[in-house]
Parts: structure tokens; C-alpha cells; sequence
């Protein structure tokens, strides 16, 4: 169900790549994390087959920034530093997301170990 969920929620990226070229990313961005933030607070409540069905809005609306945030570097950085901002960007978000598991270890005590889930 959640390999569903994020394929659908892929094409998001080439509609809000469409739209990025048609209007004001600014307009798009505010509209995506207006949007965004009461989603994700509504998701925070649900649980079980209700939380698997409303799960699709917000991995919609979070895959869709992703061209967002490209079009922004490609827009607002010079050309010189692109590829260094390009860089770090995938640098942040994958170091921080494979630190993001052990952390959550450490922090709660529950998690996945390398036995399997406790």
C-alpha cells in the first residue's frame, strides 16, 4: 500500500514542475506549505486504515517540493556554486535522513536493531 502511495505521490513532481513554469514559485511554495502544515497536523491524530487512506495529501504535497526547491537553487544561486549547493543539499538531506534512525534509537529507545524491530 505505501509503494502505491508514493507513486502516485511522485507525479506531483511533474505537475508542480508545470506549474513552476507557468506562475510564481513564491505563490506555489506559500500555497504548498499553507496547505502542508494543518495535513500533517491531521495526520498526527490518525491511525490504522483511516491514516493509510489520508497519508496520500501530505506525500503529495512533500514530493511536490522537491522541484520546488530545485527551481529555487537553479533560479537564485550562480552558476559558479550550483553544483556546490546541488551537492550539499543531497550531502544534508541523506547524511541527516541515515543519522535520523540511530538518533531515534538513542533518543527513544525503540527502533530497529540489527536483530530486527523491539
Amino acid at each position: 500500500m505505501l509503494a502505491i502511495i508514493y507513486a502516485v505521490a511522485a507525479f506531483a513532481k511533474i505537475i508542480l514542475g508545470h506549474l513552476i513554469d507557468r506562475l510564481p514559485i513564491r505563490r506555489i511554495y506559500i500555497c504548498v506549505l499553507l496547505v502542508q502544515a494543518p495535513v500533517l497536523l491531521a495526520t498526527s491524530t490518525l491511525h490504522g486504515l483511516s491514516l493509510v487512506a489520508v497519508t496520500l495529501v501530505p506525500m503529495i504535497l512533500i514530493f511536490g517540493e522537491i522541484p520546488i526547491h530545485d527551481a529555487l537553487v537553479a533560479r537564485f544561486t550562480p552558476s559558479h556554486w550550483r553544483s556546490r549547493v546541488y551537492a550539499m543539499k543531497c550531502f544534508v538531506g541523506l547524511g541527516m535522513g541515515a543519522l535520523g534512525v540511530p538518533w531515534w534509537r538513542w533518543y527513544t529507545g525503540y527502533g530497529v536493531t540489527s536483530l530486527g524491530c523491539s
